[in-house]
């Protein structure tokens, strides 16, 4: 097995640096939610994808101090995390770093409560070891990895129940059921937004999804046909409906294949709830 240093040091030779660099979005939208009661309103969810952890010194993703830093300023009540944390065999440590940079602390309240996370395909490709060592690492980080089950995170007496799906599990049939029988507010994690299309019509009220990143590398006109071939997805990004359920498609901060972006910008979004 090639040791550590000398993978790194392969990786930091081969991959260019800071190729096509783009400035970071700060996407912000507000989402009426029916029924949404008057204490959530204003309820606000910051939503990070996609972050990409590599093995080379470099590959990591370069906005993210800056997106943590508009984090911090909205004052977000929860900040959730749409997976794909490492790219290929990274360290748990170094995606534990990054992803920490997120987590959103409140006086008195532990920060599980309000700092949420799926894992995406890439986190998958890793052996069941080392995917059970990153889940680990995020939750000893502060973050709670959601698995096809739900929570409810709460703004005084009244909350929002978020529920993590995933089909790469066998319990994705027992996620659905977390879904439909939670309590209104309901908001779905997924990784691949073609991922809503197995969950019954209107489960959620609002949908969460990343994976696509915009097409990272895109064309004008051909950002459909460049996302369904390069990550087998029928949507490229931002607010879409499927299955009767919005769903906000987040262009994530990292790479995948190659450190370009073009035409597809990094992004951080914060979502505020209303009546």
């Amino acid at each position: 097995m090639i040791p550590y240093w000398a993978r790194n040091a392969l990786a930091n030779l081969l991959v260019p640096r800071n190729l096509l660099v783009s400035r970071l979005d700060v996407s912000t939208l507000e989402m009426k939610l029916k029924d949404l009661p008057a204490e959530l309103d204003g309820f606000t969810i910051a939503h990070v994808s996609d972050l990409h952890v590599g093995i080379a010194t470099h590959w990591v993703p370069g906005w993210a101090r800056e997106a943590a830093e508009a984090v911090r300023r909205a004052n977000v009540d929860v900040v959730v995390n749409t997976g794909d944390f490492v790219w290929k065999d990274a360290p748990a440590s170094k995606a534990r770093a990054y992803a920490a940079k997120f987590i959103r602390a409140k006086p008195g309240v532990r920060s599980h409560a309000n700092n949420l996370a799926i894992l995406g395909n890439h986190d998958y490709y890793l052996t069941p070891e080392d995917r059970s060592i990153l889940s680990a690492e995020l939750h000893d980080s502060g973050i709670r990895v959601l698995t096809n089950e739900a929570v409810c995170v709460g703004r005084g007496s009244v909350g929002i129940s978020f529920v993590g799906l995933t089909d790469e599990e066998d319990s994705f049939e027992r996620g659905i059921c977390a879904l439909q029988t939670s309590a209104h507010p309901r908001v779905a994690l997924v990784h691949m937004p073609d991922l809503v299309e197995k969950i019954p019509h209107g489960a959620a009220d609002l949908v969460l999804a990343g994976h696509t990143h915009g097409g990272q590398i895109t064309l004008p006109y051909l950002e459909q046909r460049i996302v369904r071939y390069g990550c087998g997805s029928n949507y490229v990004d931002g607010l879409v409906t499927i299955n009767d359920m919005p769903v906000y498609i987040n262009r994530g901060l990292g790479y995948t294949g190659l450190p370009i972006r073009l035409r597809a910008r990094p992004e951080v979004a914060l979502i505020r709830l209303i009546r």
